[in-house]
């Protein structure tokens, strides 16, 4: 299932949003190839904010140490800001995509 249902509250009134999952991967210091990446797969309710949750995610890993709360902010958005336009694919369209590479290369018969 690629789907889910998450329940919000807003303004005391329980919404119903349909999550989807993505994949996302993002440089844990944009521009700064040495240091890495980060990939993990979340439920986010769009690519932006799938994005959003794993930066947010990356601050409080422990991997990265902040006095105060503005720099943990600025990291935040600073990798935000560093990602690449496919940081969040989505889960559906990778599968697809993986399964028509799939079939192309070992059983082109069966397009």
């Amino acid at each position: 299932m690629l789907n889910a249902i998450s329940n919000e509250t807003t303004a005391g009134l329980e919404l119903a949003v349909a999550l989807e999952l993505f994949c996302v991967t993002l440089d844990w210091q944009p521009g700064d190839d040495e240091q890495g990446d980060y990939s993990v797969s979340v439920w986010a309710v769009d690519e932006d904010d799938a994005i959003r949750q794993v930066a947010e995610e990356m601050a409080d890993s422990g991997e990265k140490s902040f006095e105060t709360e503005a720099e943990r902010v600025a990291y935040i958005q600073c990798v935000i800001d560093g990602a690449g336009q496919y940081a969040a694919e989505h889960v559906k369209n990778r599968l697809l995509s993986d399964l028509d590479n799939l079939l192309k290369n070992d059983r082109p018969e069966a397009l």
